[in-house]
């Protein structure tokens, strides 16, 4: 776009051209062409020339730190100093700031100096300040900070109407992400102050600022009246929603607090006690180390026969590209070490049979500036039972005094010490049916939740047992909040699992909402799994639909998806097909999946769409059953009857070469993966150390991954 006299200062300062720096129009516009002709480098040198010539104008700095940031020029920093000195107030250096102080490590911080800029913008926001607001977010969300980087998107898709598909497309992902708790994906609208209130004037210019994204001068003004408004839930809801958007989690968890004290529906309490945990996560849950240890040992050779000839230690794939990579010799073998044999079948086996991991092992042969050892995997609780059983395995011949003496410990991450009571690891026997895995899942999974978990001390009760603080009326929410935690990322249990929680702590149980009235674009995300599908009409369940795919709530599309497939009346196009592709995910079985699969194959060549997606979900089940006649005539029926569709062939090949039936050499591979190799509790691959726990486990607020979802090895074409 060319640059004239009547175009907006590229440098920020808020005037024209022809007011600002009337002598550069000419040199800005060729700046300008050259940067749409993508010759940044040759663009750079020109700008430092004008920059010496013309020093300290506003427009040339802030072109010559976008350049020498694009191209990753270290002068970048220096060039930044000087604009900030020269202009301090001047909105894109503010921006700028932002960005490189959180490029380089603090993108909290960042949030301080682009509010600061944003603030400066006044009226009209140029697009290098609006450009820092998306990549603020991206730092923040490969940071993990979930709800500022969300609310930034937020902010660049309010302010561009809608209109920018960058900022769309990456909230979409954010929502859909499993990783994200339902509940930072919920963020309630700011609330006016009560009419006629003595503060009402003051509350509601700092409403105006949160609307134009002035978070922070917002959330000074609703601060300052905390004193003689502190009994209105509205500034305290808003005051946590702003605080949580500057990142400041400390002051959000005490404003929800405060909030939740109130006299407020009981439902809203909860809530904000649950996102509250979420946010305090060092104060609602203890951490367990997980380690690496090492053990001398004084003969590789005879450790590497006993591990062979005990059915407690089962050896694993290993990659050892790592090793070659860092110039390092790789170990011998990887093994995992479970607490009894490993069993011979699954058919007929019980929970109490089952193998557990208790940690994994590698074995290291003598090297010349090293002894031979062991280096375990595992959690700090499992370390008396690893050394017994080590003990057992080996015998003193060849451990000698190694377990008797300290070993060399590596902390290599932390696991909530809730997620690490409620996880489970087993190695369960490959040809344990598909129908047993899931009644001995959901078995183990009610028993943790009604069992272990009411006998745990938790921070967040004062390092009281849920049992324990049951009895005190002040851990009342607390122990409702975390409860609500626990079901929100379990979509396998029934509400009744967690209802019988409740009442084995004497709390009220949770009912399905009463759907009179009920606005449910406006419903907490959270509350979506609530509704009883049934009672819904069509425009409700399709708005509850809509919101729960987005989110990808599982807990929510297992009540609804059923209703939207079984209703005549709902569209096919838009939403039955939808429905079944969620259903075939959370297909208790294979049987159960193929059936599903088929009827939204003849739903859709009904509705005259492409049944391709589903022949290729078909496929990946085959290919994981084993069924070799069945997989080559789907892979010849997808090649005659979609082959020319767009992104069905490539999609094919993508399938097959995860699932091992095209090999390097890009030929068909005609034995194709056992199917026993991807079932649940196949022997678990190499752990890598600071990696969350394997599946099998219930999320709790510290979890570095929550699910919230069935996992499945099976490649699914979306």
């Amino acid at each position: 776009m060319p640059i004239d006299p009547y175009s907006p200062c590229p440098g920020g300062t808020g005037k024209k051209v022809k007011f600002c720096c009337a002598d550069l129009v000419q040199e800005l516009d060729k700046v300008q062409r050259m940067l749409e002709g993508e010759q940044p480098l040759a663009c750079l040198d020109y700008v430092r020339k004008l920059d010496e010539k013309y020093p300290g104008r506003a427009c040339l700095q802030s072109m010559r730190v976008s350049l020498e940031t694009a191209v990753g020029d270290p002068a970048a920093d220096s060039t930044l100093a000087a604009f900030l000195k020269q202009h301090p107030g001047n909105c894109i250096a503010l921006a700028e700031k932002a960005l490189q102080i959180a490029t380089q490590g603090d993108p909290l911080a960042g949030i301080d100096w682009l509010q600061q800029a944003i603030e400066a913008c006044g009226t009209e926001m140029p697009a290098r300040v609006y450009d820092a607001i998306g990549g603020l977010a991206l730092v923040l969300l490969s940071a993990g900070h979930a709800v500022p980087a969300r609310a930034h998107l937020q902010l660049q898709l309010g302010l561009s109407q809608g209109r920018d598909q960058r900022a769309v497309s990456t909230l979409l992902q954010f929502e859909g992400s499993p990783a994200v708790p339902v509940l930072l994906k919920n963020t309630p609208a700011f609330e006016a102050a009560p009419k006629g209130a003595s503060w009402e004037r003051p509350f509601q210019a700092a409403l105006e600022e949160a609307h134009r994204g002035n978070w922070k001068k917002a959330a000074a003004g609703w601060s300052a009246l905390t004193t003689q408004a502190s009994n209105s839930p509205a500034l305290w809801r808003n005051l946590a929603t702003l605080r949580g958007f500057l990142g400041d989690d400390e002051g959000a968890v005490d404003a929800l607090r405060k909030f939740a004290a109130l006299d407020v529906p009981a439902d809203d309490a909860v809530e904000a006690e649950a996102l509250a945990q979420l946010l305090a996560k060092h104060e609602a849950d203890g951490q367990v180390d997980e380690l690496s240890l090492t053990y001398n040992i004084a003969n590789a050779e005879a450790v590497q026969e006993k591990f062979a000839a005990d059915r407690r230690l089962e050896r694993l794939p290993m990659d050892t590209r790592g090793w070659a990579e860092r110039n390092e010799p790789p170990p011998r073998a990887a093994y995992s070490l479970l607490d009894r044999p490993a069993l011979a079948s699954g058919k007929n086996i019980t929970r109490d049979q089952i193998p557990n991991q208790v940690c994994q092992l590698l074995l290291f042969g003598k090297q010349t500036d090293r002894e031979a050892r062991l280096e375990l995997l595992l959690f700090r609780p499992e370390i008396p039972t690893a050394q017994k059983l080590l003990s057992e395995v080996l015998g003193e011949a060849l451990l000698g005094d190694a377990l008797g003496t300290a070993p060399a410990e590596t902390i290599v991450g932390h696991l909530g010490q809730a997620e690490h009571a409620l996880s489970w690891h087993w190695r369960l026997p490959d040809d344990t049916p598909e129908e047993t895995r899931l009644k001995l899942a959901l078995d183990e999974r009610k028993s943790l939740v009604l069992e272990r978990w009411p006998k745990l001390p938790l921070p967040i009760f004062g390092g009281r047992t849920p049992e324990q603080a049951a009895a005190e009326p002040q851990y009342r929410n607390r122990l409702l909040a975390a409860i609500w935690l626990l079901q929100l990322s379990d979509a396998d249990s029934t509400s009744e699992t967690y209802n019988q929680l409740r009442r084995k702590l004497n709390l009220p149980e949770l009912v399905d909402l009463d759907i009179a009235r009920l606005d449910v674009n406006r419903l907490p995300l959270d509350r979506i799994c609530r509704l009883n599908a049934e009672s819904l009409n069509d425009q409700q369940l399709q708005q509850a639909f809509n919101r729960a795919v987005v989110a990808n709530f599982a807990l929510a599309l297992r009540r609804l998806a059923p209703e939207i497939v079984k209703r005549p009346s709902i569209p096919a196009a838009e939403y039955k097909l939808s429905a079944y592709r969620w259903l075939v995910r959370a297909a208790a079985n294979s049987t159960e999946a193929l059936r599903l699969i088929d009827e939204a194959r003849k739903l859709a060549e009904a509705n005259k769409q492409s049944s391709a997606a589903w022949d290729l979900m078909e496929l990946s089940f085959r290919i994981q059953l084993g069924e070799a006649t069945a997989v080559m005539q789907l892979i010849d029926h997808i090649q005659r009857q979609h082959a020319r569709e767009p992104g069905v062939a490539q999609a094919l090949v993508q399938l097959l070469m995860q699932t091992g039936l095209i090999g390097p050499d890009g030929r068909l591979a005609m034995g194709g993966p056992p199917a026993a190799a991807a079932a649940a509790g196949a022997a678990a691959p190499l752990m890598v150390p600071g990696a969350a726990a394997e599946p099998g486990k219930l999320w709790t607020p510290d979890a570095p991954q929550p699910t919230g979802e069935k996992k499945s090895s099976l490649w699914l074409p979306e």
